[in-house]
């Protein structure tokens, strides 16, 4: 997929929640986003993600699937009751334990396969503002991007 030039203008600036049990990984998310000019806040776990959410909304949320607490589809759940039209994307290292009902759940738009690479985070962040609400989605945004390309080459230092 072909991020048009104006679509990545319109994506500058967002505010995202990062949601991931696993420090390094949220932080590599965090430091990706960052560098591409959007305010990031990363939490550890689901619970502590929807209480952020309730008192400060985000442009959009990435969260982990496999989490303690409160996993990411409850998450999205939860996120969704206070916003229909939130932006979620989905990220879990196993796409194949997700139940095909729950893979094409419409309580997220994009489900991201890991290991992804910085430029496929950046496609499926785009992907959004692209093609616009989620109600809106095109086809292949409910298929999981990915993987293409091992995640700790996107991040210096991350080790495989």
């Amino acid at each position: 997929m072909q991020i048009e030039k104006q679509t990545v203008a319109a994506i500058a600036a967002k505010r995202i929640l990062v949601v991931d049990d696993e420090a390094v990984m949220a932080e590599a998310i965090r430091a990706i986003l960052r560098a591409e000019g959007h305010e990031v806040e990363a939490v550890g776990d689901g619970q502590t993600a929807l209480t952020k959410f309730e008192a400060d909304r985000h442009d959009l949320v990435i969260t982990d699937f496999r989490m303690a607490k409160m996993d990411g589809l409850e998450l999205a759940r939860a996120i969704r009751a206070l916003s229909a039209a939130q932006r979620i994307i989905v990220i879990t290292g196993d796409v194949g334990s997700i139940p095909g009902s729950q893979a094409e759940s419409r309580d997220f738009n994009v489900l991201l396969a890991k290991p992804f690479s910085g430029a496929k985070l950046h496609e499926a962040v785009a992907s959004l503002w692209q093609y616009g609400e989620r109600d809106q989605q095109q086809p292949s945004l409910r298929e999981a991007i990915g993987p293409s390309g091992a995640f700790s080459d996107a991040v210096p230092g991350l080790g495989g």
